[in-house]
């Protein structure tokens, strides 16, 4: 399955996209949903100057806007909108990609998507260790001393 890798430039584009159609939609608080939901809600919380909370049980808030990077499967948006409605609270749903075959539609979702979708906070986790077996390693790569620069390390001119 080819990947669609968003960059932060895409990913920004998304949220302020969505940030203006929210204008249509009442909440008074973001419910970040974990792992996934985090960035983008805090993004939110920045952006709206709403509070914001990660756990849905005992809600303190009137209506939530409940934040997702992705539906894929819905499983956890599903999981979520229940303990919500147990509780009787409304709720507005937000994910920057939703999957057609997902069991749940959130109420705004940036783009339509069947790809796997890996997001700019996902890339090192998930990239660095295929650059690292992938990068070929030349003479230029080493330092005077014959190490290999590692990451995060500098190396000073001595001259």
């Amino acid at each position: 399955m080819k990947k669609l890798l968003m960059t932060w430039r895409e990913y920004d584009q998304a949220m302020r996209r969505l940030v203006k159609r929210l204008s249509n939609y009442e909440f008074d608080s973001i419910l970040a949903i974990p792992n996934g939901g985090c960035i983008p809600g805090v993004m939110l919380y920045n952006l709206l100057d709403k509070p914001i909370l990660y756990h849905p049980e005992f809600y303190p808030y009137k209506h939530p806007l409940v934040v997702d990077d992705i539906s894929d499967s819905g499983k956890t948006l599903v999981g979520v909108a229940g303990i919500l409605e147990a509780q009787g609270i409304p709720y507005t749903t937000l994910t920057i990609h939703y999957k057609p075959k997902s069991c749940f539609k959130p109420d705004l979702y940036f783009k339509k998507t069947s790809r796997w979708v890996v997001y700019p906070w996902e890339h090192k986790k998930r990239w660095i260790g295929e650059y690292n077996r992938n990068r070929k390693r030349s003479e230029s790569d080493t330092v005077p001393d014959g190490r290999r620069p590692g990451p995060g390390r500098v190396e000073r001119d001595t001259a």
